[in-house]
């Protein structure tokens, strides 16, 4: 008997493709309906100072590690959409410590007393070697701006333990698992405290803002502090903010010197 091997190739490749489809469906669950309340406190969380695009400040800044607890002075600006920073970090006597920096393409670090510079092409790498804490880039320009890192998620549940001022939000992948949580302060309509969870479920780290003050229109945040399960902290106290401000692109970038 002769087969019609184009014809027996095909049935093959449906065959397969449908095995693969219906696997897909074990490997990749579909996520839960989110409720209108979680998107509603999703939409809210996205609006908070989307319209704030550039800023400069300064103040203070406290980082502890094996219980060792080092304080500065700082200054620093920012261009939201780019992804870009420029951060100078001085001692209480002016005299400058470390400058940090991101052209949205390249991280740049370079430290004064050891004259040692630093360049990278990875900006969304952890910053855990020179703050402390494992935020991003991305990460301290959205908390400066006083808004929650972005984590994807596949669906949004409210929290069934409300806090005393507001409601929580969890961000969830399709597998159950928290990707990040945001507490907002329904009274003052603003985020206070935001968990950012690693791939595992774990807890990364956690972001408690400190109050909130109104500058130009914008619920701005008047510090925070980021601290994770292994006692590391670092603390930003804002003294001044000065939102809506013009930045050449050449602050973002450390030339070696």
């Amino acid at each position: 008997m002769k087969y019609d091997m184009t014809a027996v190739f095909r049935a093959l490749i449906i065959s397969m493709a449908a095995f693969f489809f219906v696997s897909c469906g074990h490997l990749f669950p579909k996520p839960p309906e989110s409720s209108f309340e979680s998107l509603a406190l999703a939409a809210a969380a996205r609006r908070q100072n989307a319209e704030l695009k550039r800023f400069k400040g300064v103040g203070a800044i406290t980082i502890t590690r094996d219980r060792v607890r080092q304080s500065a002075r700082a200054a620093w600006a920012a261009d939201v959409p780019g992804q870009k920073i420029r951060i100078h970090i001085f001692d209480v006597s002016g005299i400058p410590v470390a400058d940090l920096s991101s052209d949205g393409r390249m991280l740049y670090v370079y430290l004064n007393e050891s004259n040692k510079y630093y360049r990278t092409s990875n900006t969304d790498t952890s910053l855990k070697r020179f703050l402390s804490v494992p935020a991003t880039v991305a990460d301290l320009i959205q908390l400066l701006a006083g808004r929650a890192p972005e984590r994807s998620y596949d669906y949004a549940e409210l929290l069934e333990k409300q806090t005393s001022t507001g409601i929580g939000l969890n961000l969830k992948t399709r597998w159950g698992k928290s990707t990040e949580r945001i507490f907002w302060n329904q009274r003052d309509e603003y985020i206070e405290r935001v968990d950012i969870y690693q791939n595992t479920g774990e807890l990364a780290f956690q972001v408690e803002f400190d109050g909130v003050n109104q500058v130009r229109g914008y619920k701005l945040p008047g510090g925070f502090t980021i601290s994770n399960a292994h006692g590391e902290v670092l603390r930003l106290r804002i003294d001044r903010y000065i939102p809506d401000v013009s930045i050449p692109d050449s602050t973002f970038v450390i030339k070696k010197p």
